[in-house]
């Protein structure tokens, strides 16, 4: 997805939105650290290394990497407190120019065989999410969320978003913004899921898969936008 930033007012606003597509990640650690993070998504990409002109900042959830030579910033989960043993996420914002560039997200990991994925029975996944948003006043925000994923029969799914904590990426302000968490229902294909969202403000769809040998984990992205509001991102989660 493109953005463009309004020189005059400083206003973002996302555009193009584009399907989903392959993406890669690669992660660079040192002393248990991680110190540097690739990825692309399309014609979208960031490559971040906090030994040149990168900084990272580590959160209880999440890690939040920034770039001052390219205009990079992106929020993965962070590794160490994830509880995800098979699959990761993250989204980011790559800037071309000071008024143009793109915005994406990715879940990675490995996928489960659709021949391992249950037939029957009932499964509860609980995790985290991360998002890039922008809303009525023009900013940018990274957010943050609690997700579930449910499913009573491994051919229909639900998820749902909740808690949406919303940082200001320009002031460095927070707010609940519970106008963006979101709910859906959709259907459960091979090892990948699809469901159609809706949130208090807007419309949109998730895409995922299960990840591990035993569909231990879930992992997927989403979109949602409305008049005044986009928000895309991904999310992790696992069973208990």
């Amino acid at each position: 997805m493109n953005y463009r930033r309004n020189t005059v007012t400083g206003r973002l606003t996302f555009e193009d939105p584009s399907r989903p597509t392959d993406s890669t990640l690669t992660a660079t650690f040192r002393n248990g650290e991680q110190v540097a993070t690739r990825a692309t998504a399309g014609s979208s990409g960031f490559n971040i290394d906090t030994r040149d002109d990168g900084t990272s900042s580590v959160s209880q959830h999440i890690a939040v990497l920034s770039s001052s030579s390219d205009r990079s910033v992106a929020i993965f989960a962070n590794p160490e407190t994830a509880g995800l043993d098979h699959t990761s996420y993250g989204t980011w914002l790559d800037g071309d120019t000071n008024t143009r560039g793109s915005v994406a997200a990715g879940s990675y990991g490995s996928r489960t065989a659709a021949a391992d994925v249950p037939t029957s029975g009932t499964a509860t996944y609980n995790g985290k999410g991360v998002g890039m948003a922008t809303v009525g006043d023009g900013d940018l925000y990274g957010t943050e969320f609690d997700v579930t994923l449910s499913t009573t029969d491994f051919n229909t799914v639900a998820i749902s978003s909740n808690n949406t904590l919303a940082t200001n990426l320009i002031d460095g302000g927070t707010s609940r913004l519970s106008s963006l968490d979101f709910n859906g229902t959709g259907t459960i294909t091979d090892s990948g899921f699809n469901a159609n969202l809706t949130s208090g403000s807007g419309t949109g769809s998730t895409q995922g898969n299960f990840f591990g040998p035993n569909a231990e984990e879930v992992g997927g992205t989403f979109s949602v936008s409305g008049s005044t509001v986009t928000h895309i991102g991904a999310y992790g989660a696992s069973q208990p």
